[in-house]
This record gives structure tokens, C-alpha cells and sequence, in this order.
């Protein structure tokens, strides 16, 4: 379901038509619009869509790819875009419009599909995985255990690309603590900014005092930091123990003196 404030996105879906078969998918929307004018009017007032409608996302464990080239396409031949090369990619899913059709028979309303798939046959997919390979070595993949481009400084990947394979179902979360993983390896510039949840969770050491330990570690970029305020200590410390020293032995002659003082009085 989409957030509240956001009723623009039923503007792009309409009636839910099939794929396949010798009849063009353009025309069976237009004989789905004359046998059901009312659902399509329906789809046509976005207002409340945010509120009333279910976003179904479809996810299969099947072995397919897609290869993204950039070529000049027939809208603006002017400059090159990222688009899909030529091969057997679906143009829709049957499984998945039975259910979204089951679904909306279930609640009483109407299924429906992006106009990019009802109109041009383009199937649309939410995230495209396993571009940067994670690999020890340059050879092996493009970045390496804490998401750096091999051979470029201060370059991270942190999107789905990172994820080797399909996982199945929705892989945003997955994508999520990659990202976070990655971030809590990089040592911080000064002092460790903990959020207010984490505080409550007590999960900052987590974050921060183990992951950036360890890569302090590795590189010895906090090895300054942590030896510099050993070094403090060690100055301030022996410091007060001299002055307490000095202290004591000062307060030792003065007492020698008051006793010297006395006896010579006594005298």
C-alpha cells in the first residue's frame, strides 16, 4: 500500500488485461473498456487510491536474466538510455493476474495493471539484481566484502545490484542491511553519533564499537585516535601522582620543622 498523499500513482494503472495469444494486447484492452465501462471509469479517479488499494508484488525462484544495454530508443533517438537487450523476457505473469483477480473478486474490487503492460506489452521489473558481484578479488567480482569497487578509492555500491541472486521474495530489506552493514564499516571523522532508537534498543555498541573496532583494526585509522587518548591518560595520570607526591613530602617538612621548632623552644 502506498503512503498516504500519494493517490498521482492510480494514474498509472487501468484495467487489468492478458498477454499472449494472435490478438494484440492494445485490443483486448479496448474490448475490456467497452465490456466493462464502469471499472474503467473507476480506475480513472485516483483520489483514495493510496488509501484503498493492495500493491501485489510478484516474485518467482525462477533461473532468469536480464542483460541492460544503452542504445537510442524511437521516443528520443537523441541520446542513449538504459534499456533491456533482445531476449525471451515475459511480457506479463499469468499466476500472478489469477490472484491479483482471485484478490479482487475476495474484497470486492478491481484488478488492475500499468498501462505500460496494457498498452505497449512492457513488463516492468522492481529490482534488478546481481550487477556488482561481491568477490575477494577484482577477478572474482566488482566489489568486495564491505561493498568497495575494487580498484577505486571511496567508491561504494549499496543497491540491489549487491545482491547475488534472487532471493524469491521482496528483497528490499535484504538491500537494507547491506547498506547498513556497509555504512557501519566505514570509521567515523570524530566523535560516534548514536541515533535516540538505538539508545533505547542498546544496540549501539553493535554498530558502532564493534564494526568500526574491527576495521580500525585493518586499516589503523582509529589506531591514532585510541593511542592518542591512551597517551593523555598517561601524561594526566602520573601527573596527579606527582603533585600528590610533592604534596605529601611538603607537609613531612613542615611537620619536621614545627617538631625541630618545638625541641629548640623546649630548650
Amino acid at each position: 500500500r502506498y503512503s498516504k498523499g500519494s493517490d498521482v500513482m492510480g494514474m498509472l494503472a487501468t484495467v487489468m488485461v492478458d498477454g499472449g495469444g494472435p490478438i494484440p494486447r492494445a485490443l483486448k484492452f479496448i474490448g475490456t473498456v467497452f465490456r466493462h465501462p464502469l471499472q474503467y471509469l473507476r480506475t480513472l479517479w485516483p483520489i483514495g487510491f493510496a488509501q484503498k488499494s493492495i500493491i501485489l508484488l510478484v516474485m518467482q525462484t525462477l533461473d532468469d536474466s536480464l542483460k541492460l544495454v544503452r542504445r537510442r530508443r524511437w521516443i528520443w533517438p537523441f541520446t542513449r538510455s538504459l534499456t533491456s537487450a533482445e531476449g525471451e523476457v515475459p511480457t506479463y505473469i499469468p499466476v500472478a493476474n489469477q490472484f491479483a483477480r482471485k484478490l479482487a473478486n475476495r474484497i470486492g474490487g478491481i484488478p488492475q495493471s500499468s498501462y505500460n503492460e496494457v498498452l505497449l506489452d512492457v513488463p516492468v521489473t522492481a529490482h534488478i539484481l546481481g550487477g556488482c558481484c561481491i568477490g575477494a578479488t577484482p577477478s572474482d567480482g566488482v566489489i568486495d566484502l564491505e561493498n568497495r569497487v575494487h580498484g577505486y578509492k571511496n567508491m561504494y555500491v549499496c543497491d540491489g545490484s549487491v545482491i547475488p541472486a534472487n532471493p524469491g521474495v521482496n528483497p528490499s530489506l535484504s538491500i537494507t542491511a547491506f547498506s547498513e552493514r556497509a555504512m557501519a564499516l566505514i570509521p567515523p571523522k570524530s566523535m560516534i553519533n548514536v541515533f535516540s532508537f538505538e539508545k533505547k534498543w542498546k544496540v549501539q555498541q553493535l554498530l558502532a564499537t564493534r564494526s568500526v573496532g574491527s576495521r580500525t583494526s585493518r586499516t589503523g585509522t582509529g589506531g591514532s585516535r585510541t593511542s592518542g587518548v591512551s597517551r593523555k591518560k598517561s601524561k594526566t595520570t602520573p601527573r596527579k601522582k606527582t603533585n600528590q607526591a610533592a604534596g605529601s613530602s611538603n607537609k613531612k617538612k613542615s611537620k619536621a620543622r614545627a617538631g625541630s621548632r618545638k625541641k629548640a623552644a623546649r630548650r
